[in-house]
């Protein structure tokens, strides 16, 4: 056990770690971002407008049965890399055997809830073409059934995260992503079928899910199924962490899932761009939450060796990460909308989806730099404190959609969501973080340090591209290298911390010192 909590602690082996899962993250967020952004661009073409629309709603309302996870992942993953911190493998087993069980109990109810939505899809979005109404019936069935039957598969995942061995769950999706998205791509375009491509889809889907859970098998701890540890108390401190992930997970639904469905009822005939800005948008947010995922195993961990002081150290660089994340993806992304979205999906989508992805955008980034921070909390079990913001920010989101579409259609939607997550990041800094100050920095260094330090690098480049179409030929290029020039004296001046100014003239002079 102190060789275990030994290894934990020690920095350098430390740090390799969390880059090393990182890395494999990003090796994911890569591969689930790049067929995120190629299957939408090849079923927009090889299935009628309407089929796509529809194609979009139904997997809309099949990531809805995915909600049932409850947060279980994050739970096992948790209490995984709690148990093995403090060496007991017994403990470690029992939570993932007692997840995988609530797991499939709630597979179940996803699969009757396919069945029931299927139902009542004519009921709920009377726009739905008739001609597509049967097909689409089906598509959600299977698409949707499929989703409730890879649920178990979230606490294979778990394993390996808890363990800090990401590696092994991101091989798999990553690589069986980029296999789904090819085998859907050529099966819509060789039938022109939405059921077919649904079936295929859905079938790559459970594929996947059944390797992540045989990875466990082959490449697992060795867990074994004891019942004298699969107790009562067992499954209470899962159920119990899982349920207060789940307001979130509530939360989330009311901030992004009910989008598309709002414009579905209000504007059917943008929901084609809406779906397809969104998928833009979850690539820019799904990178992020692959690379800062990493934070709740080594949270987890720290707190259990009670290191409070480090887990505030790496919420306050992770913070910085994010900020600048927005800069380096947020802000080209802005500015490039309509090229972008044209070269991706054409002319006429790229002109109805440009606002609303400039919106979409503009909400996610206020919410980039408050992600570390909410990770944080749920690998240090503070995750209860934070209710109110997203609870919130989800309602806000609701109702001021359900208002502003009534009168502005889709992008009334989108401005719904961006005064959602203006509500929730100004009480998540001035509500949450104060209550929360063993593990969170103090409200006014995460605001000036951690997100506006960073941020001031944009101010010249920014200012540069608001003003660039009116500038006289002859200066552009000058002005270009003006503005990168004061973002370089910014970094230097005002952005670095001293801690970062320190470790980076050590790793400039190591070299030195060593010849």
């Amino acid at each position: 056990m102190k060789g275990q909590i030994g290894a934990v602690a020690d920095g350098t082996s430390s740090k390799l770690r969390l880059l090393k899962n990182a890395g494999a993250n990003v090796g994911r967020g890569i591969a689930t971002g790049l067929v995120a952004l190629a299957l939408p661009a090849f079923l927009v073409k090889s299935l009628s407008p309407e089929s796509f629309s529809v194609w979009a709603l139904v997997i809309q309302i099949a990531s809805y049965l995915s909600l049932l996870e409850s947060g279980l992942q994050v739970a096992v993953g948790r209490f995984v890399a709690q148990e093995a911190a403090r060496g007991d493998h017994q403990r470690r087993d029992a939570f993932y055997h007692a997840g995988l069980f609530l797991l499939l109990a709630l597979a179940v109810i996803g699969v009757a809830g396919a069945f029931g939505a299927a139902a009542l899809l004519s009921t709920f979005f009377p726009q739905v073409p008739p001609g597509q109404l049967s097909d689409a019936r089906l598509a959600l069935v299977v698409v949707g059934g499929s989703a409730a039957l890879s649920l178990p598969a979230s606490a294979a995942s778990g394993v390996f995260i808890g363990l800090e061995r990401n590696g092994i769950p991101s091989a798999i999706i990553g690589l069986g992503r980029i296999a789904q998205c090819v085998v859907t791509a050529i099966t819509a375009h060789q039938t022109k079928s939405l059921s077919q491509t649904a079936i295929v889809f859905s079938g790559m889907a459970l594929a996947i899910s059944a390797a992540q859970m045989a990875a466990v098998k082959f490449f697992g701890p060795g867990l074994r199924l004891r019942g004298s540890t699969l107790t009562r108390p067992i499954f209470r401190e899962l159920v119990c962490y899982s349920a207060n992930l789940s307001l979130w997970t509530v939360s989330m639904l009311l901030v992004n899932g009910l989008d598309l469905p709002i414009v579905a009822r209000f504007e059917f005939n943008h929901v084609a761009a809406y779906a397809l800005t969104t998928s833009l948008i979850s690539v820019f947010v799904g990178l992020a939450g692959v690379i800062l995922n990493v934070l709740v195993p080594r949270t987890s961990s720290l707190v259990t060796l009670n290191q409070t002081a480090e887990v505030r150290r790496l919420m306050f660089n992770a913070t910085r990460i994010a900020s600048a994340m927005v800069i380096v993806f947020g802000i080209p992304a802005f500015f490039g909308a309509r090229v972008i979205l044209g070269l991706w999906v054409g002319p006429l989508l790229a002109e109805q989806g440009t606002p609303l992805f400039r919106l979409l955008l503009v909400a996610n980034s206020l919410r980039m730099p408050f992600m570390p921070f909410a990770l944080v909390l749920m690998g240090s079990g503070y995750h209860p404190l934070a209710r109110l913001a997203p609870i919130t920010e989800g309602i806000t989101n609701v109702l001021c959609s359900l208002v502003l579409a009534s009168f502005l259609g889709a992008l009334g939607v989108a401005m719904g969501t961006v005064i959602g997550a203006f509500v929730g990041s100004a009480l998540a800094t001035f509500y949450t973080m104060p209550k929360v100050q063993d593990v969170a920095c103090k409200p006014s260094q995460f605001l000036l340090d951690g997100i506006g330090r960073v941020l001031l690098v944009a101010l010249p480049i920014v200012t540069l591209l608001l003003t660039y179409d009116r500038l006289p030929a002859a200066i552009k290029v000058i002005t270009s290298l003006f503005a990168m020039l004061c973002s370089a004296i910014i970094v230097c001046t005002v952005t670095l911390t001293e801690d970062e100014w320190n470790s980076l003239k050590s790793r400039i002079s190591t070299p030195r010192t060593a010849s």
